[in-house]
């Protein structure tokens, strides 16, 4: 009879100071480990300086500066806070879920992240692992999509670089993509909290597209009339070029016009788009969804008819054509 022995290895060990940074002389870490504090992965090699960085979807982090590197999406909703803070400078009451917003935690105790999170250590903890998790009650949701483009502080337009789609006209001196200047809109997701208490969040969003026709023409689409529609279908694997599951998924609002992920830098990153609502901060969106309605995920919410999405009239903007390296 041969006995075999199990080895158990650490592979790491690490006490932290309350925004992220590595007490010295208090931690190891095997070189095959790439995560750290709150499970994000760790760039050792973005900045000089033995924690390097921590990429949290939306935003990049320096735990020894205890700052974010770029300003937060939601900042207009948070006028209390700098733009650069990270879990509203409250790291023991609070984590930071994506780079965008604090996820409150209970009592210095970390809550699961996603309503997924919370049903999944809700069954685990269940003696027969039959029984299903019931969920608390739904609750509705509204997003309203407005009629005249965002404004940024100083007055000006809100706006996104576009090109043709899905024919892309082409410059003939550059053999480059043509590209074209949209605004954005604001959407507001409105809803209740699970103790009853009404919140509103506001995000960024193209709301008209550029089509561009094999003919080389190119229009201005999109919806401009008045409208209340309730999403009843949910694409997960929308679109299909992309890999993290943060950015997937769309709702269907009606006929081809989808709600779905938006670029996260508007007016430097050219996508093409034909008329859908694209929102530019798409995974604190979702996640703003699910909290508000309780649901475990997004299709939950669209098999319920939970969604009502409400576009105001707006005018279809001018077309116009954007050069690079010019003055916005």
């Amino acid at each position: 009879m041969n006995n075999k022995i199990a080895h158990n290895y650490l592979i790491i060990s690490n006490n932290y100071y309350p925004f992220g940074s590595v007490a010295k002389g208090r931690s190891f870490s095997s070189q095959s480990y790439r995560y750290g504090f709150n499970g994000k992965e760790n760039d050792s090699e973005t900045i000089s300086t033995d924690e390097g960085t921590q990429d949290y979807g939306l935003r990049i982090y320096n735990p020894a500066l205890a700052r974010f590197f770029s300003i937060d999406p939601l900042t207009g909703n948070y006028p209390y806070y700098t733009p650069y803070q990270f879990a509203g400078n409250k790291p023991i009451l609070a984590t930071d879920l994506d780079g965008a917003e604090e996820n409150p935690t209970n009592n210095g105790t970390t809550q699961p992240s996603t309503p997924e999170q919370t049903n999944q250590n809700e069954s685990s903890n269940k003696t027969n692992t039959n029984q299903q998790v019931t969920q608390n009650a739904l609750r509705n949701i509204k997003i309203n999509v407005s009629g005249t483009p965002a404004k940024n502080t100083d007055g000006t337009e809100k706006f996104a670089i576009l090109y043709g789609y899905p024919n892309a006209p082409v410059d003939s001196k550059t053999n480059e993509k043509k590209l074209y200047k949209v605004p954005l809109y604001e959407v507001t997701v409105s809803g209740t909290l699970e103790d009853g208490s009404s919140v509103q969040y506001k995000y960024t969003a193209v709301r008209f597209g550029v089509e561009g026709k094999k003919d080389g023409s190119v229009r201005v689409v999109g919806k401009s009339s008045e409208g209340t529609f309730t999403p009843t279908e949910y694409i997960p694997n929308y679109p299909e070029n992309v890999t993290n599951e943060q950015y997937k998924g769309a709702i269907r609002v009606d006929g081809g016009f989808l709600i779905h992920v938006g670029q996260s830098n508007p007016s430097k990153n050219p996508q093409g788009n034909i008329g859908c609502i694209a929102v530019c901060q798409f995974p604190s969106f979702k996640q703003t969804l699910l909290t508000l309605s309780g649901a475990k995920d997004i299709k939950t919410i669209t098999d319920n008819k939970l969604l009502q999405v409400h576009y105001e009239k707006a005018d279809y903007p001018p077309l116009i054509q954007y050069k690079k390296n010019q003055n916005p």
